[in-house]
């Protein structure tokens, strides 16, 4: 049983290191939080929270780098295109 807590102590360590590694990404800005959350919040294991985390990295990465509005661009479209296609189309 305490093998148990433990490997679910050990996830939760998982989680919260790379929640955190995405925030850095999202440089302190409110509404880029916001959109990484509205991602993450329907992800229940790790291999989706590591998807969305390539998937932010590469947006940024073909951003300029010039703007910090253009992380925030970046992830409203990121969080747009992961939204449900019947909601999408409205």
């Amino acid at each position: 049983m305490a093998w148990i807590a433990l490997k679910s102590l050990e996830c939760e360590c998982d989680f919260q290191n790379l929640g955190k590694e995405m925030l850095k990404k999202c440089d302190g800005l409110p509404l880029a939080i916001v959109a990484l959350a509205g991602l993450l919040h329907t992800k229940y294991n790790m291999f989706d929270w590591i998807k969305v985390n390539e998937c932010v990295s590469s947006r940024l990465m073909k951003s300029n780098g010039t703007s910090t509005y253009g992380s925030v661009t970046d992830m409203l479209e990121l969080s747009y295109d992961n939204l449900p296609h019947n909601i999408r189309e409205r």
